[in-house]
C-alpha cells in the first residue's frame, strides 16, 4: 500500500489540467510486465484520480502507437527495461515502477480525492484485427456492479486466479472482484499461463477455487 501511494504521489503531480481528456479526467498508460508491481501500478492510478490504458509490450507497436495517439494519456507507468523504447514512441513523462522516489515518506505524500462512481476508470483496446484498434470506456460504477454482482455469486470464494492479460478485460473481473470482496488474488505467471499441465498443477497448489480459463486452455487440461 506503501508504494503505491508513492506511485500515486509521483503520478498525481503530472496530472495538469491542461492535458487533461474532455471529460475533464486524466489518462495514464501503463506499459509493464505480468508481476505484482503491474497490480501496484493499476491500483496507484486509480488512487491518484487518473484512468489507467493498459498496453502491452509484447503487441507490435504500430498497435500500441494507435492507442497512444487516440487516448492522449498524459504520462507512462513502466518497466525500467522498457524506458528506453517508449522515449522513441513518446515524449511523455515516464516513471519506472523500479525507480520510485525513495525519499518519498507517508508525511510528504500528495494523496488526491476520491473519484466519483461516473468517473472513468479504464480504457481498454481491442486487438485491432479489423483496422484501428477501438477503446471500451468503463466507468468506476460499472467495475463496482460486476464486483457485487459477481460476489454474490461467488460467495464463500477465497482464492481467485489472475489469468487474463491485463489488456484484456477479463483481467478487472478476476482481480477486483478477488480484491474488493476480501479474498486473495493469485497471479498467474507467463510460463504457467502457456502451459496447460503447469497451469493445472498450479490451480492445485495454489488452492484456487474460482478461475476464468478461456475455452481453448480448458479443454486440453487435465
Amino acid at each position: 500500500n506503501h508504494l503505491a501511494n508513492k506511485i500515486c504521489s509521483q503520478v498525481g503531480s503530472k496530472l495538469d489540467d491542461a492535458y487533461a481528456n474532455r471529460d475533464g479526467q486524466a489518462f495514464v498508460a501503463l506499459y509493464l510486465k505480468r508481476d505484482i508491481l503491474m497490480v501496484i501500478a493499476i491500483l496507484a492510478t486509480l488512487k491518484a484520480g487518473a484512468a489507467y490504458v493498459p498496453l502491452a509490450p509484447t503487441a507490435p507497436l504500430d498497435h500500441n502507437q494507435m492507442i497512444l495517439d487516440n487516448a492522449k494519456p498524459v504520462a507512462f507507468i513502466c518497466n525500467e527495461e522498457y524506458m528506453g523504447n517508449l522515449k522513441n514512441m513518446s515524449n511523455l513523462p515516464l516513471l519506472s515502477v523500479e525507480q520510485v522516489d525513495p525519499g518519498l515518506s507517508a508525511e510528504n505524500l500528495v494523496l488526491p480525492k476520491p473519484r466519483g462512481p461516473l468517473d472513468i476508470c479504464y480504457v481498454i483496446y481491442t486487438s485491432g484485427t479489423t483496422g484501428r484498434p477501438k477503446g471500451c470506456i468503463l466507468q468506476h460504477k460499472g467495475v463496482m456492479h460486476l464486483v457485487v454482482a459477481q460476489g454474490a455469486l461467488l460467495d464463500g470464494v477465497q482464492r481467485t486466479l489472475l489469468f487474463a492479460a491485463y489488456v484484456f478485460d477479463a483481467s478487472v473481473s478476476e482481480l477486483f472482484v478477488g480484491l474488493l470482496n476480501k479474498g486473495t488474488v493469485i497471479m498467474a505467471t507467463e510460463d504457467v499461463r502457456k502451459d496447460s499441465v503447469l497451469l493445472g498443477d498450479f490451480l492445485v497448489q495454489k488452492r484456487i477455487d474460482w478461475a476464468t480459463i478461456p475455452p481453448v486452455v480448458a479443454q486440453v487440461m487435465d
